[in-house]
């Protein structure tokens, strides 16, 4: 497993354990592309960026991995998709992450990018709400 995949598990872990995310979405988690018909609400994520980044004075670079996590609802406006949204930033901004049972990886994860879009496609209002974390790949122990 690389740093990138570990960093997916956690998340995908993270998101089905926490009671507030459970109670918005139930088990409606899905590596994107979604479901072709999901219910919704639901969260979609998806690796959108990873690159290495040299460090000074050491020869190993650090693995960035960029996850988007959004909610997604069929409506305009929803708070509970918005307590939904603001429970990702509790979850997964600034936090440092585990993952693994052999080999533990160690990341630290931050927002980079907020996600608030609205969206029409023919009769159907849609909102996004979340963000794109980044993942800094800091070892394993």
């Amino acid at each position: 497993m690389n740093a990138s995949v570990a960093a997916e598990k956690w998340l995908y872990a993270a998101l089905v354990a926490d009671t507030t995310v459970h109670a918005t979405v139930a088990d409606r988690i899905y590596k994107a592309p979604a479901a072709a018909q999901p219910t919704y609400p639901c969260i979609v994520y998806d690796q959108v960026g990873s690159e290495s980044v040299p460090t000074l004075g050491d020869s190993d670079a650090v693995q960035d991995t960029d996850l988007s996590v959004t909610v997604v609802a069929q409506t305009e406006d929803d708070t509970t998709v918005s307590a939904c949204a603001d429970q990702l930033d509790t979850l997964l901004d600034n936090v440092q992450a585990t993952y693994g049972t052999t080999t533990t990886y160690v990341y630290r994860v931050l927002k980079v990018n907020e996600i608030n879009e609205a969206l029409i496609e023919g009769t159907y209002s849609y909102l996004r709400l979340g963000g794109t974390y980044r993942f800094r790949y800091q070892g394993t122990s």
